[in-house]
């Protein structure tokens, strides 16, 4: 978003130069009206593009903060340039593990999974007799320092609870329900996390796609500019076609930005998958960039 508002801004000092440029030329009477007005409606268009720009680039800001969990006033600007993505370093089934391994909902519904399980393996257990044991020894004598006896006793207890009024079974069944909507919730999060990882991993592969082809039309747009301009100073074409092509060198730089935003946010939303993303990732913080 700061490199596409960075474009929107060099197209408006473009717009202000030719508007500029064109509105000497008119006074000197080498300009007709027509074209004057075309200018300035392309300028007050860059402008619009650039506030367009300026309000999506503090939207972005604010989303960011909101995916790594802190305040959205925050200042969040990732450190080093918008640059083309490298080659993924991870397979999508070693993102998946370390997904299934750092989400901290997923470990959260996990815990609770095993914690009713234990409940239910108790409440199972009020079932079964209870044993116990037991021992004693007591040492007497009549009078002090006089023949003592030692007396000695063992053994052992059964519990069996015949009948407890159905308040065992109910909790049984309560606990066992309990670990059922446990277990179902932790593999709902499970299979989410999944996809969430698999659609970030395949939206990277797909924006590193569009990167290499917006790469190729904006140096087809620039040189079909540089062949206008030159066409249109020496009086070979009009304005209208010198403007047009102005907006189309645009389009293609914003695409290409697009598109590397595009694998960016990819990135980012594939740590935020995994439960790595952080402040002091390197998607922020810029390690490892020129």
């Amino acid at each position: 978003m700061k490199e596409n508002a960075k474009a929107a801004d060099e197209a408006v000092k473009t717009a202000e130069a030719s508007e500029h440029r064109m509105e000497t030329m008119h006074k000197a009477g080498m300009l007709v009206d027509s074209d004057l007005l075309s200018a300035q409606v392309f300028l007050s268009q860059m402008k619009d593009r650039q506030i367009r720009a300026q309000n999506d680039l503090a939207l972005a800001e604010m989303q960011l903060a909101r995916e790594m969990g802190i305040a959205l006033d925050t200042p969040t600007e990732p450190a080093g340039v918008l640059a083309e993505p490298p080659v993924p370093a991870k397979t999508i089934q070693e993102w998946i593990h370390t997904a299934l391994q750092e989400r901290p909902a997923l470990r959260a519904a996990q815990l609770t999974e095993t914690a009713t399980g234990d409940e239910r393996k108790a409440a199972k257990a009020e079932f079964g007799p209870k044993i116990g044991v037991f021992a004693s020894t007591e040492r007497d004598a009549m009078t002090l320092g006089g023949s003592s006896g030692t007396n000695w006793t063992a053994g052992a207890r059964l519990d069996v609870t015949l009948f407890a009024g159905g308040a065992q079974k109910a909790r049984l069944m309560e606990a066992a329900a309990n670990e059922s909507k446990a277990r179902h919730n932790a593999e709902w999060l499970r299979s989410g996390v999944q996809m969430e990882v698999r659609k970030a991993y395949l939206d990277g592969n797909a924006a590193a796609q569009r990167v290499a082809a917006a790469r190729d039309a904006v140096a087809q747009a620039k040189e079909s500019l540089r062949i206008v301009q030159n066409r249109y100073e020496a009086g070979l074409t009009t304005v209208t076609e010198l403007l047009r092509t102005q907006t189309a060198e645009l389009d293609a730089t914003t695409g290409y930005l697009a598109a590397l935003q595009d694998a960016q946010v990819a990135r980012a939303q594939l740590e935020r998958a995994a439960g790595v993303l952080t402040p002091e990732s390197a998607l922020i913080t810029g390690a490892g960039k020129p």
